[in-house]
């Protein structure tokens, strides 16, 4: 009589790489094969892995609403996944211009929306331009 062979369970997370070597080091592939799946994986040129082919990814939205709806996407979205659809550009940095950011209170910021929406600019242009005319006024 045959005792049924004992396996321990593939982790759902192995945390790291040397933890994945770790176990698959101690561990033969053939004890899991019922529990592996075909995979197809495209390669460019470089030989990097693009995709794994039959991975589920959510599409990039067309826009979003704000900075922060692009934050909570990315934060729980990976670049790596949307390799694919990336597209390489170039891209000039003027180091001496700089910007500063300043707070202001709701109400304030929902009413420059408002505005800038009513002429088809972005909160930051219409703040600017808020900003500049009235420091003009000002004596220096």
């Amino acid at each position: 009589m045959t005792q049924a062979m004992q396996r321990d369970p593939i982790p759902e997370d192995f945390g790291s790489v040397e933890a994945a070597i770790e176990f698959w080091d101690t561990h033969s592939v053939a004890d899991y094969w019922d529990l592996m799946e075909d995979v197809d994986i495209r390669f460019d040129i470089k030989g990097r892995i693009v995709m794994a082919t039959n991975k589920v990814r959510d599409p990039i939205p067309e826009s979003f609403a704000s900075y922060e709806e692009a934050g909570e996407f990315w934060d729980t979205h990976s670049t790596d996944d949307y390799e694919d659809l990336m597209k390489e550009v170039e891209v000039e940095f003027d180091l001496k211009r700089r910007r500063f950011f300043v707070e202001v209170q709701e109400d304030l910021f929902l009413r420059a929306r408002v505005l800038a929406k009513s002429h088809q600019q972005s909160v930051e242009e219409m703040v600017h331009q808020l900003l500049a005319r009235e420091v003009e006024k000002l004596p220096a």
